[in-house]
């Protein structure tokens, strides 16, 4: 019990600290995508928790703003992120679908790229 406490805990710090960085720094790429068909947000192609939950965070946060952002992942999940996320009661993002159209608005999280 005590580690899924600890799980829900560590993910609940990791939107918190996240969300509290992107309402700093977001503003100006929020005005630029406002009124885009959909906005991608993705992590990194080994996709783990931080990586997962920036993605979820930040397309919810996009979202409060009124921008059609969706997230997506780029690879399988490992085990540890899907028990953080069925503990949460949170569907895993789709995967990016392979044919999106040229043009198209993609936010990278939790990346190095």
């Amino acid at each position: 019990m005590a580690m899924i406490a600890w799980y829900l805990l560590c993910f609940v710090v990791i939107i918190q600290v996240h969300l509290s960085f992107v309402i700093v720094r977001a503003m100006p790429m929020i005005v630029k995508v406002y009124g885009m068909n959909e906005v991608a947000v993705i992590g990194h192609s080994n996709p783990d928790t931080d990586s997962i939950c920036t993605a979820l965070g930040y397309a919810a946060f996009l979202r409060f703003q009124n921008v059609n952002a969706k997230a997506y992942r780029l690879g399988d999940l490992n085990k540890e992120t899907q028990f953080v996320l069925d503990m949460a009661g949170i569907q895993q993002p789709d995967m990016l679908p392979e044919d999106i159209p040229e043009g198209s608005e993609v936010v990278l999280v939790d990346h190095n790229e």
